[in-house]
């Protein structure tokens, strides 16, 4: 996922789970080179909503 600016910022991940589809949201931490999990989540929605406002 890309910021209004074009920069990635993190990704969704979609896992499958007994209750149904879980979405992890994921957000790229330039100085370590890695992402940072920032939770799972029912919905994409939701998911995109906390990678976007952080």
């Amino acid at each position: 996922m890309r910021d209004r600016t074009g920069l990635i910022v993190g990704h969704i991940e979609s896992c499958a789970d007994a209750r149904g589809v879980r979405y992890s949201a994921k957000r790229f931490h330039a100085p370590s080179r890695a992402f940072r999990s920032l939770g799972e989540f029912w919905s994409a929605d939701e998911a995109i909503r906390v990678l976007l406002d952080r």
